[in-house]
């Protein structure tokens, strides 16, 4: 309450992560209702290589979760050889994770929708595979409404500029027309 860092958490109140070994950048964090706190962002295996949707659960302690994909840590390649990137995380109420960021491959531009199992490991009832890409868009904020849809907030490119953009996907991971 008066600012200073939490000793109960890691010990000292702040905690490092490694995850691909080269560049790591959290961009979004949720904390869970049973106190796990879930942080997601971008992670570089090496220099030149492009990088991966990462997701890291911590226990409230500041533990890694061992029961989230065995380590704790897990980074997802949305395509082969493309740019991946997590702005946005949220919790559904069944503890399932959805991510939301952007996709780059082959000079073009997707965004990028994942659902995780509590686990770690990906939905098959969501998207494709656990994965929704859609062209031409950057995600860059998330929301669940009460029915279980999604809703994404973000960027629209165009020659002469860009818009605002707001997405409503279904709970299967369609696009809700």
């Amino acid at each position: 309450p008066d600012g200073s860092l939490d000793t109960s958490f890691d010990g000292d109140g702040k905690l490092t992560i490694n995850i691909g070994n080269y560049v790591d950048q959290a961009n979004s964090v949720v904390a869970q209702p049973d106190g796990k706190i879930v942080v997601a962002g971008v992670s570089y295996a090496a220099l030149g290589q492009e990088g991966d949707f990462a997701l890291v659960r911590i226990n409230a302690d500041g533990s890694l979760d061992s029961s989230f994909d065995n380590d704790g840590k897990v980074a997802t390649d949305i395509q082969n050889n493309s740019g991946d990137k997590i702005y946005a995380v949220t919790i559904q109420p069944d503890g399932k994770i959805i991510a939301a960021g952007s996709e780059f491959s082959n000079s073009s531009g997707y965004s990028a929708f994942v659902r995780y199992n509590t686990d770690g490991s990906l939905d098959s009832t969501f998207g494709e595979g656990g994965k929704v890409l859609l062209s031409g868009y950057s995600i860059e904020t998330i929301t669940l409404q009460s029915d279980g849809k999604l809703v994404a907030g973000g960027t629209v490119a165009g020659l002469s500029g860009s818009d605002f953009l707001v997405i409503r996907l279904n709970s299967a991971g369609t696009i809700d027309t």
